[in-house]
């Protein structure tokens, strides 16, 4: 049911699931004790191998990877009640209390005796008296001044390319103005900081890096600033506020959110909240919809394809594979 971490990671860095976006290493930006005092799903003396690995990730602030473990196992068992309530833990973790209720709810109906959910529902509302509640709750925010900056990844281009997807998914369901920065770090760059994704793809919205470099702006994570929006590299890998998951995005109040480290469209999906117009949307419509309104090609890029298509296959019928040779050659021999 879990994922083989000695797999290569999904998000085309090359490296092993366990090195990479599941390492049990990474330095958690949000740490469980930032969790309101809610109730454990189960004493330790009687928790079952699963739920164990689960709790002791929380317990360490791997959250998003126990986050991935849930959604598998949720996957298979849709009412599985301390899944469930684990999800609620983790969207209080994430500040979003009426997400958490939702699943607080589901908890308590798959397991009709059970009244922990129901005392962290009793908690959260408690919390959240005087306060309002559409601010705890993912949604568009009609506000001119929330942009997400989406730097390069700086690994294959389909690879930055999802990351981009992924990037984008957030900034629909939480209403931020996106803009795309492909610097020094891009590999499809020189050594300069112009931008590399409009050698590929429009600009969204005729706006870039520049205008947001605001010495009144606030930025998250904190180890970005005005001054240091450019930079090659900040604390990608390693140092605080390094390997920072798309879900610590989803509900900021700074002006500015950076997304450095991949995010990947499968994860953000389950924070669409159901009054978001892509709630009841697949994964692949998701994918159409993203591309379809953002990831238009450059008129460089058009009449090239077109100059290419014109000279090779005329008005001929054909079929185009495209097969990374670096890699994707060799690691699969029939090709």
């Amino acid at each position: 049911m879990l994922q083989n971490r000695n797999a290569f990671c999904n998000c085309g860095s090359g490296l092993k699931i366990k090195n990479c976006c599941g390492s049990l290493k990474a330095k958690p930006p949000v740490p469980i004790s930032n969790i309101l005092p809610l109730k454990n799903s189960i004493s330790h003396n009687n928790m079952l191998p699963f739920d164990n690995l689960v709790f002791r990730l929380l317990e360490k602030g791997n959250i998003p990877q126990a986050e991935k473990y849930l959604r598998i196992l949720l996957a298979k068992e849709p009412n599985n009640s301390s899944a469930l309530n684990f999800i609620g833990w983790i969207s209080c973790a994430l500040g979003l209390y009426e997400m958490a209720i939702i699943y607080f709810e589901r908890a308590r109906r798959s397991l009709a005796q059970w009244s922990l959910p129901v005392e962290n529902i009793k908690i959260i509302k408690k919390h959240l008296e005087g306060s309002d509640l559409n601010e705890n709750f993912i949604g568009p925010k009609n506000n001119i001044d929330k942009y997400i900056l989406i730097r390069a990844w700086g690994c294959g281009f389909w690879s930055d390319v999802f990351h981009v997807i992924g990037c984008l998914l957030i900034a629909e369901i939480s209403g931020r103005v996106p803009i795309v920065y492909w610097g020094e770090n891009s590999l499809f760059t020189g050594n300069t900081d112009e931008n590399a994704f409009s050698c590929y793809f429009e600009e969204f919205y005729n706006l870039g890096v520049d205008d947001i470099r605001c010495k009144n702006f606030s930025y998250y994570p904190p180890k970005w600033n005005a001054d240091n929006l450019k930079s090659k590299e900040l604390n990608l890998w390693h140092g605080p506020y390094s390997r920072v998951a798309g879900m610590y995005l989803l509900n900021r109040k700074e002006n500015v959110v950076i997304g450095d480290f991949y995010v990947d469209v499968e994860d953000v999906i389950p924070w669409i909240n159901p009054a978001n117009h892509l709630f009841d949307l697949g994964k692949d419509e998701i994918y159409r919809y993203i591309i379809g309104k953002y990831l238009q090609p450059s008129a460089t890029v058009k009449d090239r394809v077109d100059v290419f298509l014109n000279k090779n296959f005329d008005d001929r019928n054909f079929i185009a594979v495209h097969i990374r040779g670096s890699d994707k050659a060799v690691e699969v021999s029939n090709f």
